[in-house]
């Protein structure tokens, strides 16, 4: 069984090496690599583009990408460490699911944000992760009420580990 997958990260080399692991398990896959940061507006926008141009159409968008947050809110430097997390966590489930949605609509296709089990429980020491996840979380509730031809699934993970989640 075949599919078409565009793979987008910041980093080339993490996708080229996934899209190598993707074709050993199913040869007939056909995959594009697209370098971007989902916290970039018209980065996000390029990479849905890319895709329904090489392939036809858009069925599913995973939006996975995420940042942490390993301190008090007092002990914060800059009130806008917040900001840059807020942009990556929450605006790049924003810019994503806003590019993708008319395609969405279209093919009656899926949206799937990873958000965290910390969008529903907070957890000390990480305020702006656990607000990042209560905003994808709100979003993606309410969005699937405005939007009945899409299917949404927001999966909240419990603690991950083989991440760099704890690097940022």
């Amino acid at each position: 069984m075949g599919c078409n997958l565009t793979l987008n990260a910041r980093r080339l080399d993490k996708l080229s090496t996934l899209r190598d692991r993707l074709i050993k398990i199913n040869p007939a896959v056909e995959i594009i690599l697209a370098r971007g940061d989902v916290s970039n507006k018209a980065a996000v926008a390029e990479v849905v583009n890319k895709s329904v141009e090489y392939f036809g159409s858009l069925d599913v968008v995973v939006a996975n990408a995420g940042q942490g947050m390993w301190s008090r809110f007092r002990d914060l430097k800059d009130p806008d460490q917040l900001h840059e997390l807020m942009q990556l966590n929450f605006m790049g489930v924003v810019y994503s699911l806003f590019y993708a949605l008319p395609h969405l609509r279209k093919s009656r296709g899926s949206f799937v944000a990873i958000s965290s089990i910390q969008g529903v429980i907070p957890v000390a020491f990480h305020t702006g992760y656990v607000a990042s996840k209560y905003a994808v979380n709100g979003l993606i509730d309410t969005i699937r009420l405005e939007e009945p031809e899409v299917h949404f699934l927001l999966a909240l993970p419990s603690w991950i580990s083989g991440t760099e989640l704890r690097a940022h």
